[in-house]
C-alpha cells in the first residue's frame, strides 16, 4: 500500500515509528529539516517490497541520523528543488550532499536490511542533482555489494546521461571532470 508524503512524515514522526525521535525544535524559530528529503524516502518507502527495507526507512525517516534544527528550512529546501533540475549548483551538491551522505552512512551501520540501497536507487530518478550525490559516495564506506552496484550504476548515469557534451566513443570509458 502507497503512503503520500503528507501520510509518511505524520506516521514517521511517532515514537513507535522512528528510532530516537526527534520532532521538537529547541527554539521557536527552528524548524525540524531532513537530511535525506522526505519525498526521496517516501517514494523508496513505497517503491520497496521488502518489509524490513520498510520498517527502516519509517525508523530513519524522524530519528536523529536524519533530522536537524534549523531556522532555514526555505534555504534547504530550495537545495533539495535545485538538485532536481538540470542547472543544479555544485554549492547544492556539497550543502545538501553532505547531509544526504551523513544521513545515509548512519542508515548503513543501523539497518536490517537493504535501505540503503533503496534509497540510492529512488535517487537516480530524483534528478540530476542527487545523481552526483551518489555517484561521489565512497565505496570503502558503503561497502554492501547492492549499495557499491548502485554507486557503479550513477557513475554511468552521471557519465553517460548528463555530460555537457557526446563523449567520443574509442572503446574504453572517459571520466568527466567535475568542477
Amino acid at each position: 500500500m502507497s503512503v503520500s508524503s503528507k501520510q509518511f512524515r505524520q506516521q514517521s514522526a511517532t515514537e513507535s515509528r522512528s528510532i530516537d525521535l526527534k520532532n521538537n525544535p529547541t527554539r521557536d524559530d527552528q524548524e525540524s529539516c531532513h537530511k535525506i528529503p522526505n519525498s526521496i524516502l517516501k517514494e523508496s518507502y513505497n517503491n520497496t517490497t521488502s518489509q524490513a527495507a520498510k520498517n527502516d526507512i519509517m525508523g530513519h525517516a524522524h530519528s536523529t541520523n536524519n533530522i536537524f534544527y534549523s531556522t532555514n528550512n526555505n534555504q534547504h529546501s530550495q537545495q533539495e528543488y535545485n538538485l532536481q533540475s538540470d542547472n543544479y549548483t555544485q554549492s547544492s551538491v556539497y550543502g545538501k550532499g553532505g547531509q544526504i551522505e551523513n544521513s545515509l552512512y548512519k542508515l548503513h551501520h543501523t539497518q536490517d536490511s537493504a535501505a540503503t540501497t533503496n534509497i540510492m536507487r529512488t535517487m537516480i530518478n530524483s534528478g540530476p542533482g542527487y545523481t552526483e550525490i551518489v555517484a561521489n559516495l565512497d565505496k570503502r564506506q558503503f561497502n554492501n555489494p547492492s549499495e557499491k552496484q548502485q554507486i557503479d550504476i550513477f557513475l554511468n548515469q552521471r557519465i553517460y546521461k548528463y555530460a555537457p557534451s557526446p563523449l567520443p566513443i574509442i572503446g574504453h570509458r572517459h571520466k568527466l571532470k567535475t568542477q
